[in-house]
């Protein structure tokens, strides 16, 4: 089970971010057989929209807690981790902050979309399209965005690469 908070404007290293926050946990029905609880956050500036810290917390049974602070400095297209300096492409996301880009933007304008991402080693990018039509339930319509991507590492590894389908309800923003 997992729950999203809304963003919140605060400050972060003297800029004003976006707030992004999401904690997860294993349902009841099966903690009995495997637990495990996440919390992660992203710090996106505010500005330019993209995120300048992201933070994974991970505890599951029979595992090892993972604790990762990742540093983005986003200018000069470098990613920190610990000591561990990688070279990432302009305008880099995390997760959240991909996510919050995606409940943002005007699929009215936009019909395809490209992200680059990474929280850890190689660079990914996620290419896809976004098509919207009316659905009606309840006699009442709503307008839906169907977002299909591909994921894939840049250095075009072939083993690399996965799919989404996001189904985005068109509101004040878009609401996975």
């Amino acid at each position: 089970e997992a729950v999203f908070s809304l963003e919140k404007q605060e400050e972060y290293r003297g800029r004003k971010v976006y707030h992004l926050s999401v904690t997860a946990k294993t349902l009841k029905e099966f903690s009995k057989i495997f637990s495990g609880q996440l919390l992660l956050d992203s710090y996106v500036d505010s500005r330019h929209l993209y995120p300048l810290a992201f933070r994974q917390k991970l505890t599951a049974s029979g595992k090892e807690d993972i604790d990762r602070e990742v540093t983005y400095d986003q200018e000069a297209g470098v990613m920190s981790i610990s000591t561990i300096k990688r070279q990432i492409p302009v305008n880099t996301q995390d997760p959240l902050s991909a996510i919050f880009s995606f409940r943002h933007m005007d699929f009215d304008k936009v019909k395809e979309f490209q992200m680059n991402i990474n929280t850890n080693q190689k660079n990914y990018t996620l290419n896809g399209k976004a098509v919207s039509r009316d659905i009606t339930v309840s006699q009442k319509t709503y307008t839906i965005v169907m977002a299909k991507a591909d994921i894939s590492r840049r250095d075009k590894n072939p083993y690399h690469k996965s799919n989404i389908t996001m189904v985005l309800l068109r509101e004040k923003e878009n609401i996975p």
